[in-house]
């Protein structure tokens, strides 16, 4: 998949990171520590990506934005 780009406006810049969600599992993992999200191994426990913008000034105030993934395997 990808690449996908997560930007935010933020003085001082923001922290960005990735994460996943595996659907198995059912929690959150890390990604890239980077606004952008290279091609990833796609597999069929991942039910979804999703962005995260941390303002360092204050670490509560943050934006998550999701990216739905429908796999389909032949």
């Amino acid at each position: 998949i990808g690449p996908y780009t997560c930007t935010a406006d933020c003085n001082p810049p923001c922290d960005i990171t990735w994460e996943y969600k595996d659907s198995t599992l059912g929690g959150y993992f890390d990604v890239a520590s980077t606004g952008l999200l290279n091609s990833q191994i796609v597999n069929r426990s991942i039910a979804l990506y999703r962005c995260i913008a941390k303002y360092p000034p204050d670490k509560d105030l943050k934006k998550i934005e999701s990216i739905k993934l429908d796999v389909l395997c032949k």
